[in-house]
């Protein structure tokens, strides 16, 4: 039976969610925000439309600096590959239906959901993409930077130097992080990984 899906605006972004997930948070023992604890859930991202100037200044706080500046990087990447990166773009959280995969899996399945693995760049897009949709305000910084990501599990991204990592909290491993935080290791190809989905990029 195809489980049907439901769209809905939140903070002014359209969030689309399985009806599999939106009973699961109605009836979970966890109180979660509807939103903030994915499955099969896409963001909208036009980079165009981001308000570079809230990440001019430094931030006083240590998180919200380290992720200002990897988006001003990614800003710069942007500009000098326009074609690539400033096209409008969707995020993708898949269903996770395995127990483990690797990176080379993992790769694999952003393909069969219909496009392809996220990287570094287009990950700092959305966590920019977030904050300006909130007008940059305390809260949008907070709910990025600093408050608990309760998505289910952890994201793969490809990094700056090639290698893979993972990103952000995985609720159903208990760990307790925000969504902007960056793993210190890095995985190759044939590195197995538990408790994670592909970040996906959608450009349809």
């Amino acid at each position: 039976m195809k489980i049907k899906e439901i769209k809905v605006l939140i903070d002014g972004q359209e969030m689309t969610f399985s009806e599999e997930h939106i009973l699961e948070v109605n009836f979970s023992d966890e109180k979660t925000e509807l939103g903030k604890s994915v499955t099969n859930n896409k963001f909208k991202v036009n980079p165009k439309t981001i308000n570079r100037a809230l990440f001019v200044r430094k931030r006083k706080d240590e998180r919200r600096e380290q992720m200002r500046r990897l988006i001003q990087e990614a800003f710069f990447v942007m500009d000098a590959n326009p074609k690539d990166y400033k096209r409008p773009f969707k995020t993708l959280i898949p269903e996770k239906t395995w127990d483990s995969k690797t990176v080379f899996e993992l790769k694999g399945e952003a393909v069969k959901q219909g496009g392809c693995i996220g990287d570094w760049v287009r990950q700092a897009l959305e966590w920019a993409q977030r904050i300006s949709n909130g007008k940059g305000t305390a809260k949008a910084w907070k709910s990025v930077c600093n408050d608990s990501d309760i998505n289910d599990w952890f994201r793969m991204v490809l990094w700056k130097n090639g290698s893979a990592k993972i990103i952000g909290g995985a609720r159903r491993r208990n760990i307790s992080v925000p969504m902007s935080f960056v793993s210190n290791l890095n995985y190759g190809d044939l590195d197995s990984l538990n408790g994670t989905v592909p970040l996906v990029i959608l450009y349809k």
